[in-house]
């Protein structure tokens, strides 16, 4: 609309002038109402010239508003400077917009043109896909309807509705689908909001804890003590307010260092039993490349998620305890540091909301109980070191191996070996005699290998005679085991 000059008092000129093209806007304008449609002059129409503003203003009213309301409201305004805004504001709703903006109108049939041209082609596309049995689009309907079941959490869950609507437009066949399908797989199957009910009985951990291992008392108490501190933290955790959490628990993950043999993947696993959690192990033995710990960008072909968020879905919960065994042979080379990728995997302050290069959305390893182990300390970065609270494994002593033999050894081994009951035993003199053919071993890995030796002279023996049993004492254990081959001597 055209603004009516607002000058100092004595500008009759300027007003003048801008009354004048006032009437000449709603001239051009008004044109294409049909009640004025083909005249091309105000004269053709019967009305005053634009140059007599007051009297067009008049003319134009009386032509246009039949009403009584609109014609008294424009009687009630005795200056041409105010019916001419007012005619403006009454007759913007009548006007059609291609005649009010000729651009804008040419724009939206362009538009509409375009939007008509890539729905004819979408739907020549579906009908395609059809006949080929790659029906895309219900294939995306069904991911959407997946994507919205799993309780993603926002920033998931827009991700996932982008990667649908890509797929949708994809060849069903193409290589670029079958990337997006493993993303979105990826999505729906990642744990995000379950979690396990924890068992939060210390005193049965320690109970389990004894009857699975010898020994130890010491390691074992400062075990204990950080289940104590997790535990303590997990119950304020859940008192804490909706929305706010309480600071990260004290002393973060736990190291058991020692030598191979000592149990240290076996504490791991009495942890996760004492406490009900699904145990994960994550091997980390010869890891090379950053890329195992926080997965490949999806650029890249074959890109997969790191070994941390395959390991959660394995667990299929957010509550694992989950092992990074052999983390002191963690490798370096062109392809980045994994140690240092680590660094945040173990950052209690960065776990809610770990980014892996693949998923790029947050996930939340807040809830997670990290336990690794380690056999050389020395090898290990320090800031890595630093990050972890070590716990270290003295060697075993004879008594100590004598005593897990009896009580754990031997009967598993016996039933790896599906011998039937009775068909080894060992005396109390055979088995010392067996702790000393280790000599100085700090584990228990070359004892458990002779008792298999002993297992498998039991199971021959057995397959030939299913009554026969083998005793082993301190006087044949020599012969049983000698490498060059000795008689065991008949059944007892």
């Amino acid at each position: 609309a055209v603004v009516l000059p607002a000058g100092p008092p004595g500008a009759e000129d300027g007003l003048a002038a801008g009354l004048e093209d006032a009437a000449a806007w709603l001239w051009v304008h008004v044109r294409a109402l049909p009640e004025l449609r083909g005249a091309d002059a105000p004269a053709a129409a019967g009305l005053p010239g634009t140059d007599r503003p007051g009297a067009f203003a008049d003319a134009l009213a009386a032509r246009l508003f039949p009403g009584r309301d609109e014609r008294l409201a424009l009687l009630e305004c005795a200056a041409a400077g105010e019916r001419l805004p007012l005619l403006q504001r009454l007759l913007l709703p009548r006007l059609p917009r291609p005649a009010a903006d000729p651009e804008v109108a040419r724009a939206t049939v362009r538009r509409m043109q375009e939007e008509q041209r890539r729905y004819v082609l979408r739907e020549q596309l579906r009908a395609i896909q059809r006949e080929l049995g790659e029906e895309a689009e219900g294939e995306a309907e069904r991911w959407r309807g997946r994507l919205q079941g799993a309780g993603l959490p926002p920033a998931a869950l827009q991700a996932g509705m982008t990667e649908a609507a890509r797929l949708e437009r994809m060849p069903a066949s193409s290589s670029e689908a079958a990337i997006a399908r493993t993303y979105l797989e990826w999505l729906v199957d990642l744990p995000w909001r379950r979690l396990v009910p924890e068992r939060g009985d210390l005193e049965g951990a320690r109970r389990l804890l004894d009857a699975q291992h010898s020994g130890l008392e010491a390691v074992k108490e400062r075990i204990l003590e950080h289940l104590a501190v997790h535990l303590l933290w997990q119950r304020a955790r859940a008192a804490a307010p909706q929305g706010s959490a309480p600071a990260p628990a004290a002393g973060g993950a736990l190291c058991l260092a020692g030598p191979p043999g000592t149990g240290k993947t076996s504490l791991a696993r009495s942890m996760a039993d004492a406490l009900g959690r699904p145990f994960v192990r994550v091997a980390l033995g010869g890891v090379r490349d950053e890329a195992e710990i926080r997965g490949h960008r999806r650029t890249y072909v074959g890109a997969l998620p790191g070994r941390i968020l395959a390991a959660m879905r394995r667990a299929e919960c957010r509550n694992p305890l989950l092992l990074l065994d052999e983390i002191d042979k963690l490798g370096r080379d062109g392809n980045g540091d994994p140690a240092a990728a680590l660094l945040e995997v173990l950052d209690p302050e960065q776990q809610g909301t770990f980014s892996d290069h693949y998923l790029e959305v947050p996930f939340d390893l807040s809830q997670v109980l990290w336990v690794a182990t380690a056999n050389d300390l020395g090898a290990m970065p320090a800031p890595l070191r630093d990050r972890l609270e070590v716990v270290v494994l003295p060697p075993y002593g004879p008594e100590e191996k004598a005593s897990i033999a009896a009580r754990h050894l031997i009967p598993r081994q016996a039933a790896l070996h599906a011998l039937p009951p009775g068909a080894l035993s060992l005396t109390h003199a055979a088995v010392r005699a067996l702790v000393r053919r280790q000599g100085a071993e700090p584990g228990l890995r070359g004892l458990e290998r002779q008792v298999a030796a002993l297992c498998r002279k039991a199971a021959r023996l057995v397959l030939t005679d299913p009554g026969a049993q083998l005793r082993v004492t301190g006087s044949n254990l020599d012969a049983l085991l000698d490498p060059a081959g000795g008689d065991p001597g008949p059944p007892a």
